[in-house]
């Protein structure tokens, strides 16, 4: 018996095999993935002149295989739709990127699927994603527990293309395919005992999104996304310091506030402009970006000497200023857009280096160590304080103040 269900979120076909003495209710399951070059396993094929496609067979070292915690083994492997013609004498088949798992969940109980396993494998595919540059997610699956055989399509979600961000390896992703596979058996560990899950996933979605946005609007949204992930760092310092200057702070604001008003009687200032002082220094309530983002060099092991400053003192444009120059609406003319391009790059490596800092993995075995910056990119682009000069004749300001 085969019945189908639909909502406006999914659609789901079932296949009621009618096997209830079945002793196990183990669930296989088949989640069909968007492409990702780094994810596909390594097997060669060889066209022969009738059209026979022959294929190497494959070790256990030609397929990425993870183990997520509470889930089990996630092995990542092709799966093939064959169609026949009417005649049934011409077959085709389409090749899908799949991750298979085992499950103890009926291959009916899609919500739990959902919860339990699909979800757990997509903090997978973000690691993935993050490491092979190639946002990822599950289309849909199949399930089957020798009792239903039930298809199951997620709709009302974005499918990426398999596109990359960049090309700057053989393989275009963070690291190289040797040590893809390790990577996210380590991450998915590192990830799963992190207190920042969220701020993790955010700063992926970001990257992910980065190649699509304008120049502008991609700088803010690394940028802001950096930030997220240094507050959810340094949650603990920033709150042990602020409670430590709260009595400082709450004396120097009254000793601020009566000298006001003591200009004010003295006619030196006038009440609006003693209003305007008045309200600026009662929002000195939160500790400042650049004391934040020392509290994070301080604390996080995390290298970015040789990339354009976030912070900075005296005369340099840091990425700081150029954030708040594009939050408050400057405006950049044409010949300007090569160096805030070149801030993305930077704004985007801080980012991508302080994700492999929280989790664990060595910046030496990616592309983002300064001597591999080196090989992979323009001089032009790793030149940023030439850059800087173009954004700051551009009408920058030297100040980093809140």
């Amino acid at each position: 018996m085969t019945s189908a269900i639909g909502n406006v979120g999914a659609l789901e076909t079932v296949l009621f095999m009618d096997l209830p003495h079945a002793r196990k209710r183990r669930t296989h399951l088949t989640l069909f993935l968007t492409p990702n070059r780094m994810l596909h396993p390594n097997r060669s094929e060889a066209l022969s002149f009738t059209g026979a496609v022959r294929h190497r067979k494959l070790g256990a070292d030609d397929r990425v295989s993870v183990k997520v915690p509470h889930v089990g083994s996630v092995r990542f492997d092709y799966h093939h739709d064959w169609q026949f013609s009417e005649d049934q004498d011409v077959r085709q088949s389409r090749r899908y990127l799949v991750a298979n798992v085992l499950a103890s969940v009926p291959a009916l109980e899609s919500s739990t699927i959902l919860k339990s396993v699909v979800r757990p494998i997509e903090d997978l595919l973000l690691l993935a994603a993050f490491a092979s540059r190639t946002p990822t997610r599950c289309a849909g699956w199949l399930a089957a527990d020798h009792i239903v055989y039930a298809e199951y399509y997620r709709r009302r979600i974005s499918l990426p293309t398999g596109k990359q961000r960049h090309r700057t390896i053989a393989n275009g992703g963070l690291l190289g395919p040797t040590d893809f596979s390790q990577f996210l058996n380590h991450a998915i560990n590192v990830f799963y005992k992190s207190n920042v899950q969220s701020e993790i996933r955010q700063s992926i979605y970001a990257l992910n999104n980065s190649s699509e946005q304008t120049i502008e609007y991609r700088f803010i949204s690394l940028f802001l996304a950096f930030e997220g992930l240094m507050e959810g760092l340094i949650a603990d310092h920033a709150r042990d310091r602020f409670a430590k200057d709260k009595p400082i702070r709450k004396t120097v604001r009254e000793d601020l506030l009566k000298q006001l008003d003591a200009w004010v009687n003295e006619n030196r200032i006038s009440d609006e402009l003693r209003s305007q002082f008045a309200k600026q220094i009662n929002r000195v309530q939160a500790i400042s970006l650049p004391e934040r983002f020392k509290m994070l060099s301080k604390n996080i092991p995390f290298v970015h000497g040789d990339l354009w400053p976030i912070v900075s003192t005296g005369t340099t444009m840091s990425l700081y200023k150029i954030r708040n120059l594009l939050a408050h609406g400057s405006s950049f003319e044409e010949r300007n857009f090569d160096a805030l391009t070149n801030a993305g790059h930077h704004i985007e490596w801080h980012l991508e280096r302080l994700l492999c800092a929280v989790l664990g993995w060595p910046m030496e075995k990616t592309d983002l160590a300064s001597s591999a910056l080196k090989r992979y990119w323009v001089p032009e682009l790793l030149d940023w304080k030439e850059a800087s000069r173009a954004i700051k004749s551009a009408g920058g300001t030297d100040s980093d103040a809140e």
